[in-house]
């Protein structure tokens, strides 16, 4: 689906703050954020298959199988699995597990942390090699790894930035 791809081809990452039940395209939706943060009774359901229908739609076979690999995306989708919020935690599908009426401030803590922690361009540098490493083979993402990094190292935030650690540690 075109919301999907929407989703994974912004630039910078997205926080999902999932609150309750994802089910069928709900799923796919969630997973194509970069960052999940689920509350307590929150889950994912793909009942599709159940149904005699296809277990997966909008992509979520496609997005599945890169999180939690071939043989789990198998069990999940052909079993109709129902997966809690601390089952999605242990397969990678969620980055946090928190009660209800913490899922949105955990979220936005998480976004302020990634603005904290790293420039715009860092982090789209980063997610686009991400995103171009799942269908690319080992020398294509060298490639695209270098090519980033050394556009990336060439900017004058990166001389900025480095200089500023380089002073903060001096100061210790």
């Amino acid at each position: 689906s075109r919301a999907f791809q929407r989703i994974r081809d912004l630039e910078l990452p997205v926080v999902c703050a999932l609150n309750g039940p994802a089910i069928g395209g709900g799923t796919t939706f969630a997973m194509s954020c970069d960052f999940v943060v689920a509350a307590e009774k929150a889950f994912y359901s793909f009942p599709f298959g159940t149904l005699g229908a296809s277990a997966a739609d909008m992509g979520g076979a496609y997005i599945l199988r890169h999180i939690v690999g071939t043989a789990r995306a198998k069990e999940i989708l052909m079993l109709g699995e129902k997966l809690d919020a601390e089952q999605l935690k242990r397969d990678g599908l969620a980055y946090s597990v928190v009660p209800k009426e913490e899922v949105l401030d955990t979220a936005i803590e998480l976004a302020q942390r990634l603005i904290a922690a790293n420039s715009r361009r860092a982090l789209a540098g980063t997610k686009q090699i991400l995103l171009n490493s799942e269908s690319a083979d080992i020398g294509s993402a060298l490639f695209s790894d270098l090519y980033v990094q050394s556009y990336m190292l060439n900017r004058p935030e990166h001389d900025q930035l480095l200089s500023a650690a380089i002073d903060s540690r001096r100061k210790k």
